[in-house]
C-alpha cells in the first residue's frame, strides 16, 4: 500500500511539473504577442500620416487664413509623410508664401514656417 501512496505521488508531482511548464510556455507566448502587437501598432502610426495627411488640409488653411489669404487648389505639395510644401498668395503682404508645414498623425500642426525641416 505505501508502494502506491509513492507511485501515486510521484505521478502527481510530475503532472504538477508538467502543467507549471505549460503555464511557463503559455506567459511567454502571450508575451511574445503582446509585444508584436505593440510594435504593430507603432507602425500603424507611421502609416496613418500618409494616409491622413490631405484629410488635414483644414488644418493648414484656418493657418493661411489667419493672414487674410487661402489656399489654392493645388497649392499643397507632399513631401514627405508628415510635409507639406505650400504656396499661396498672401494678402497681407501682397506677396506670394511659400511654406513648410508638418502635420502629426492626429491633424496637430507641429511645424508652419519658411524653413524645410527636413534633415538635408
Amino acid at each position: 500500500m505505501p508502494h502506491n501512496i509513492n507511485t501515486i505521488n510521484n505521478k502527481f508531482l510530475s503532472s504538477m511539473s508538467l502543467i507549471s511548464i505549460k503555464n511557463s510556455v503559455g506567459k511567454y507566448i502571450m508575451l511574445s504577442i503582446l509585444i508584436l502587437f505593440s510594435l504593430g501598432c507603432s507602425k500603424e502610426e507611421k502609416k496613418c500620416k500618409n494616409e491622413k495627411i490631405y484629410t488635414c488640409i483644414d488644418i493648414v488653411e484656418d493657418e493661411i487664413e489667419k493672414t487674410n489669404s487661402v489656399l489654392p487648389s493645388g497649392g499643397a505639395t507632399q513631401l514627405n509623410d508628415s510635409t507639406l510644401f505650400i504656396t499661396f498668395f498672401n494678402f497681407s503682404t501682397n506677396t506670394v508664401s511659400e511654406k513648410y508645414v508638418v502635420l502629426g498623425c492626429d491633424c496637430e500642426l507641429l511645424y508652419y514656417e519658411d524653413e524645410d525641416p527636413r534633415p538635408n
